[in-house]
């Protein structure tokens, strides 16, 4: 998880990595960052006085990224081809019917699917799949996460 309270849109993003050959399904990571967003709002406010952050969570946009090297990707689709629109647009909306019920609610709650591309040491970075631009994917700049 990361927590960005800085400016204009302050953002947590709860990223769900996979490994390479895993058996589970994104749909199985999407229930998984989905129960990270639960417990984080019912626990927002027990976190909001151990962290002395101000801003109350309905302030704050959650990003819930499924994030996972190409193999990954490709073993868990059909076919072995990129995961289809399709099956994005479903999880797009498991993620609109949570929102619709949290409470305490964020400002915003959006799904984006990355890959995970190893850089140099231990980093590795993060970016949006580009066979998934056209199914209405949030702006995503990518992320930098360490202990690949």
């Amino acid at each position: 998880m990361h927590i960005s309270p800085e400016g204009n849109n302050p953002t947590i993003e709860i990223v769900e990595l996979k490994k390479a050959g895993g058996a589970d399904s994104p749909m199985m990571a999407l229930v998984e960052s989905i129960c990270y967003v639960c417990q984080l709002a019912r626990c927002w406010k027990f976190l909001k006085s151990e962290t002395k952050e101000q801003k109350e969570f309905s302030q704050f946009d959650v990003r819930v990224l499924l994030a996972a090297p190409q193999r990954y990707w490709k073993s868990v689709s059909p076919k072995n081809r990129p995961l289809e629109s399709a099956q994005v647009k479903q999880m797009r909306a498991i993620v609109a019917e949570v929102y619709k019920h949290l409470d305490p609610k964020p400002k915003s709650l959006s799904l984006v699917i990355a890959d995970v591309e190893k850089t140099t040491g231990n980093l590795c970075e993060l970016k949006e799949r580009e066979d998934m631009k056209d199914v209405e994917v949030p702006e995503f700049k990518g992320a930098t996460i360490l202990s690949c």
